[in-house]
């Protein structure tokens, strides 16, 4: 459209290649251009420059999100084709899981040791479950 309106008067839509280029150097801040256009019709010059800035800037976007997407769905793919003992590996070493078995462990001794000072003991390979069951 800008070849079609300014491509007589202005030398950067003289062709439709350099109409493009015109637009691609919009596109990146170099607004010389747009200052012949204002010249010319300044309303139709602002209408035209603010419609190609905001379409060009939603598309750019878009492909933007979708590459982002794409990637974070192809880690998300392999993440998951990932051999299960690695995983398992993975979370055994995790902070909280470690936190968890000590905590565990530590209810555990003061149970056991508590229902033995009782006068019920525990047998070697019992739980907290399995202490709680005999009382």
């Amino acid at each position: 459209m800008s070849h079609i309106y300014y491509g007589a008067d202005l030398n950067n839509f003289g062709s439709l290649q350099l109409s493009m280029v015109t637009l691609f150097l919009m596109l990146m801040g170099d607004l010389e251009a747009l200052d012949d256009m204002i010249v010319l019709n300044k309303t139709l010059s602002f209408f035209l420059f603010v419609l190609f800035i905001t379409s060009m800037q939603f598309i750019l976007m878009n492909m933007f999100i979708a590459f982002v997407s794409k990637s974070y769905t192809d880690e998300d793919n392999e993440y998951g084709r990932m051999s299960k003992p690695l995983a398992d590996e993975l979370k055994e070493h995790h902070w909280t899981i470690i936190v968890r078995d000590f905590v565990r462990k530590q209810l555990n001794r003061f149970c056991c040791g508590f229902l033995a000072s009782k006068g019920k003991l525990i047998k070697g390979g019992s739980s907290i479950t399995d202490a709680s069951r005999e009382v």
